[in-house]
This record gives structure tokens, C-alpha cells and sequence, in this order.
């Protein structure tokens, strides 16, 4: 594949750092252009994040040049740009497929609205009082939390929110759902669960205010809050659509993690 997309941040030495990576991609033969069929991004996690968003129904490949900070997301750093594109134009590479999930948001004047994440949806108090959501687990059995909000991670994102918020995090990406309160309120009248709650990434979650405190909430999908009025209701599943990434030959995640976060 030789067309080529770069998408970058905005920061200050943004448009430097775009034209030195397109050089080293047009001298291997590359053409980069805006629709590519790889795209090659330069940033941090927020970035990549944003790549994914605008262009996973294109279905590219996507691959990670980090000039943030953590940089979770990318296995090479800015400063790796030679032997990325060395990595390209050669074919020493391997194609990771990773799950996208889809969040359904239903207002109260009854209109729905989606949006897919990949990292993590979070359900958030509105000023400073906790929230009382039911949480019903493929139509089934109901959990009831008390709590300043709910994280609902994937393996891939568990070391984000869901990390900060005492939850697992996954070595293996074995394909779950993780469900976590953050900072709970627990006594003789709230007894929702202490613990992270396992669930497999295909298991439809809905939650809801509690019955009886409907107290206001936010939804954030991968660090964006989505602009909706009033959302009554939030229903998670497993998209139809997935995003695919590059990594070199000698990766291993379990080993990325623990050098990311640990």
C-alpha cells in the first residue's frame, strides 16, 4: 500500500514535524494524500484517539508516531520516524484488529443518539452530588451504584480511567468488558457493588438513573462528552465496526503495558 495519510496534532511544531515525516515518506515512495490506506499519526493518546474517530469507517490502517506524552497507543516515538518508514516500505509489519463498541444515548425528549469508543464510556455527576444509576446486564440481572460515576472500559482501554479508578487492567486484550464506580458511597442504605465488575465485550449494558434519585449526568466517550440534553438513558454494545493498527514484527502487548504504566 502505498497511499498515505498524516494526521497530526496542533501543536506548535506541528506543521515541522508533518513535512519532515512526509519527506521520509515520499523519498521511500510513498504518496501521502488525505484518504490513505495507511495513516500515519503524530501525537499523543488524544490524538490517536481522534485518528480513529474520523477514520474508522474508511477502514484503514492506522499507526503511531507519539510526540505527546504516555503515548499508550503508539508503539514508535517521533523520534523513530526513519525506521517507521524503513518498517512501511519494507512490509516488516503485522496487522493488529481491535473491537470498536457503540454507545446509544436516549434523551428525554425521546431522541437517541450513537457514538462508538474504543477506550472507555464514563457516566459523570452533574455538580456535586453523587449519582444513583441502575445498571441492567443483558436485560437480566440489575447492579445499582452510588457513585461520583461509572466506567465502563475495554480490555484495551483498562489502563486508563478504569486503571485510575482502582479497576484491572487487562496483559492479554482477552476481548471483556470491565464495569467500575468511582468513588462510591456505600453505608446500611447504598449498597451497590465494591468491586470492578468482568463482563464479555459482547453483553448488552443499560443504565439508567436510579428510581429513586434521577439525578443529571454526562456521558464521555474516549475523553469527548458528548453533547446531548438531558440523557435519560445509555445502552452499550459491541460494534459492527473494528480499527486496525500496525505494530512491528517483535511486539507484545503484555510488555508494552508494563512498560507504559508500571
Amino acid at each position: 500500500m502505498k497511499r498515505i495519510s498524516i494526521y497530526n496534532n496542533y501543536s506548535s511544531n506541528h506543521q515541522h514535524r508533518r513535512n519532515k515525516v512526509s519527506k521520509l515518506l515520499k523519498d521511500a515512495g510513498f504518496t501521502p494524500m488525505s484518504n490513505g490506506d495507511i495513516v500515519v499519526v503524530i501525537g499523543g493518546d488524544g490524538t490517536f484517539l481522534s485518528a480513529v474517530r474520523e477514520r474508522y469507517k474508511d477502514n484503514p490502517y492506522f499507526i503511531g508516531l507519539n510526540s505527546g506524552n504516555l503515548g499508550f497507543f503508539s508503539e514508535f516515538q517521533y523520534s523513530d520516524s526513519k525506521k517507521l518508514v524503513q518498517l512501511l516500505a519494507q512490509n516488516r509489519y503485522d496487522v493488529i484488529e481491535y473491537p470498536l463498541y457503540e454507545v446509544e444515548i436516549t434523551q428525554k425528549n425521546g431522541f437517541t443518539q450513537k457514538e462508538i469508543f474504543f477506550n472507555d464510556i464514563s457516566i459523570e455527576r452533574i455538580g456535586t452530588t453523587s449519582i444513583h444509576l441502575d445498571a441492567t446486564i443483558n436485560r437480566t440481572g440489575k447492579l445499582q451504584y452510588s457513585v461520583d460515576g461509572l466506567v465502563i472500559s475495554t480490555a484495551l482501554g483498562s489502563g486508563a480511567y478504569n486503571m485510575s479508578s482502582n479497576g484491572p487492567v487487562s496483559l492479554d486484550l482477552t476481548p471483556t468488558l470491565l464495569m467500575t464506580g468511582v468513588s462510591q458511597v456505600r453505608n446500611k442504605i447504598y449498597r451497590g457493588p465494591l468491586n470492578s465488575m468482568l463482563l464479555n465485550d459482547t453483553s448488552i449494558i443499560e443504565i439508567e438513573p436510579g428510581f429513586k434519585k434521577k439525578r443529571r449526568f454526562r456521558v464521555v466517550a474516549d475523553g469527548r462528552e458528548v453533547k446531548c440534553r438531558q440523557p435519560q438513558k445509555v445502552k452499550i454494545t459491541k460494534s459492527k465496526f473494528t480499527f486496525k493498527v500496525i505494530r512491528s514484527k517483535n511486539f507484545n502487548y503484555g510488555s508494552h503495558v508494563i512498560e507504559k504504566l508500571f
